[in-house]
């Protein structure tokens, strides 16, 4: 074979593989690493609406963590869907993160109550941003991703954004831990 097409041959399957890593059906599992699945369990956040802190790991079973920015249309509506299916299911709980360093806590419960979402709603603080990020990569907390992580007892994974479709929050809801 020419040393040209079998280039362009493995070129064609190392993009395949890539691309099949970055829209295969189903989530990207980041289980394993146990420490870390804890460490963001255990970190103390504070609900902007309530003021009150409270803990992953004292939250029911999957907790879907989202982040968002009050700007972002995409968060809006997947965060309108949130709304819809709490009204369906009991087994999951939701927070959301707003990772956009220039918003106010006044500006995100504008937010929360204009749309009456009625989940833990949390700015960014460092610590929690470092360990996702290490957990996740840097695309994680970037709002226009509109990344979702699914947190439960002793793993997490990262629902991709390539295999998303309408359904893919109820999908994990039933999925559950």
């Amino acid at each position: 074979m020419d040393q040209k097409v079998t280039l362009a041959i493995a070129s064609l399957l190392v993009a395949g593989v890539g691309l099949g890593l970055l829209i295969s059906p189903g989530n990207s599992p980041v289980d394993g690493d146990k420490a870390s699945v804890n460490e963001i369990r255990s970190e103390s956040l504070v609900d902007v609406n309530s003021g009150s802190s409270f803990r992953i790991s004292g939250l029911e079973k999957p907790v879907l963590v989202g982040t968002f920015a009050v700007w972002c249309t995409r968060c809006e509506k997947r965060q309108e869907r949130i709304n819809d299916l709490q009204r369906t299911y009991e087994n999951f709980s939701a927070v959301s993160l707003d990772v956009d360093p220039a918003e106010s806590r006044s500006q995100v419960t504008r937010h929360t109550l204009s749309n009456q979402f009625d989940w833990r709603f949390v700015m960014a603080q460092e610590d929690i941003i470092k360990k996702l990020e290490s957990k996740f990569g840097e695309g994680f907390l970037k709002a226009s991703n509109n990344s979702i992580a699914v947190i439960c007892e002793d793993s997490m994974r990262i629902v991709s954004e390539a295999t998303r479709k309408d359904s893919y929050l109820e999908e994990e809801i039933k999925r559950g831990c």
